[in-house]
């Protein structure tokens, strides 16, 4: 790993809690397993975390977010991953290899997706594609972090 290239991913990981190195694979597979853990997901499926091809790509990092739907409370793992563009930029080519493996693999089924890159420094974090957004026309105002249920039972 280059020295711009650790910085920007430990500039990256100080504001984005249990961002991992790489590790999209692993990523996933926790996803997987947290969705399989209830059986509220509504209409969605969760895929079999051994009957997926790996991507043709490595990310500069990935992470989960434990997120449920607003309105029912089902678990809807969202996976990030994330790239520098000083590493390797997110181009019209690659843009499309990153869709087709995830609608290839994942379209209809659990988890739910996210890319996000940042500068070559590790700032101006944006997110650029969601299959959630494109694919089922939902919104980031959807989902809301899991650990406010535990929050909300403790309340009451």
């Amino acid at each position: 790993m280059s020295t711009i290239e650790k910085m920007a991913f430990d500039n990256i990981a100080k504001s984005i809690p249990n961002l991992r190195k790489n590790g999209l694979k692993k990523t996933i597979n926790e996803a997987i397993a947290w969705a399989n853990e209830t059986a509220k997901i509504e209409e969605l499926v969760v895929k079999d975390p051994h009957k997926y091809w790996t991507p043709p790509f490595v990310p500069d990092g990935s992470r989960l977010r434990k997120m449920r739907y607003a309105k029912c409370g089902g678990r809807c793992p969202i996976v990030e991953m994330w790239e520098i563009e000083d590493t390797s930029r997110i181009t019209s080519e690659k843009m499309d290899k990153i869709t087709n493996w995830w609608f290839n693999n994942f379209e209809g089924e659990l988890p739910f997706f996210e890319l996000w890159v940042t500068d070559r420094w590790g700032n101006n974090k944006n997110k650029v594609w969601a299959d959630y957004e494109y694919g089922y026309e939902m919104t980031e105002s959807m989902f809301v972090p899991f650990y406010e249920e535990a929050i909300e039972a403790v309340l009451i």
